[in-house]
C-alpha cells in the first residue's frame, strides 16, 4: 500500500501551540518533552491536521491539549490500543502516544500494538 506523506511548507512553533498553557511543576522535564515534540513535528514539516496524540491519565497525558493537532484522553492502559486502531484505520496520520508508566507499561494495548507492527511514537515519562 502506498501512502503519500503531505509537508506544510511554512510551520512554526506557534502552530504547534495548544489553546491550553501546561501547569507542570516548575522543572518538570515534561516542558523538554513537549518542545521537543514541537520542535520536531515543524522540522519534519508535518501539518497539525495530520497528527493525533492519544494519551492515558496523569500529568504526562494532558499533552493533547498543549498541542494544536487532534488528540484524546483514553482509559488508564489504553492509550496504546486506542492508538494502534487510530493508525490501523488511518495510515497516513502522524499518531503520538504520552503517558506515565501505567498508561504504557504492563497493559494489552502493549502487546497488541506490537502483534499490529503499527507505526507508533510512544513517550513515557
Amino acid at each position: 500500500m502506498a501512502t503519500s506523506v503531505q509537508r506544510a511548507s511554512q510551520l512554526t512553533m506557534a502552530d504547534m501551540k495548544g489553546r491550553v498553557d501546561p501547569d507542570w511543576c516548575p522543572g518538570c522535564g515534561d516542558f523538554g518533552v513537549l518542545a521537543a515534540v514541537q520542535k520536531a513535528l515543524v522540522e519534519l514539516r508535518i501539518p497539525n491536521h495530520n497528527v493525533v496524540t492519544i494519551s492515558g491519565i496523569g500529568c504526562s497525558s494532558n499533552f493533547p491539549g498543549y498541542m494544536n493537532t487532534y488528540g484524546m484522553h483514553t482509559l488508564h492502559g489504553r492509550a496504546l490500543a486506542v492508538a494502534t486502531g487510530l493508525k490501523l484505520a488511518n495510515h497516513e496520520l502522524t499518531v503520538l502516544v504520552t503517558g506515565g508508566d501505567g498508561t504504557v507499561s504492563g497493559s494489552a494495548g502493549t502487546i497488541s500494538s506490537t502483534r499490529c507492527a503499527a507505526t507508533l511514537t510512544c513517550s513515557i515519562s
